[in-house]
């Protein structure tokens, strides 16, 4: 019975917030905060959290791999 009532995900709301807070400014943060402290009423507090690191220049490189297109200017804004 250990993981029969689990829940997996690859999605940390708090971490969503922190992105949002380096990204938005102004109207759009306001707004992001509105929804963001009404969904977190309703957010379970995970029982377990796994955090993945590695050094910047693997990060990099598995970006550069990828080959998304939208990635390319993090490879290169960190290589300037």
């Amino acid at each position: 019975d250990l993981f029969n009532h689990s829940t997996v995900s690859d999605y940390f709301i708090v971490k969503d917030r922190i992105f949002a807070e380096l990204t938005l400014k102004g109207s759009e943060l306001a707004l992001y905060q509105q929804l963001y402290d009404t969904l977190i009423k309703e957010v379970h507090t995970p029982d377990l959290l796994i955090y993945l690191r590695a050094p910047l220049n693997i990060l990099l490189d598995r970006i550069e791999r990828r080959g998304r297109s939208y990635e390319k200017t993090i490879h290169s804004r960190n290589n300037e």
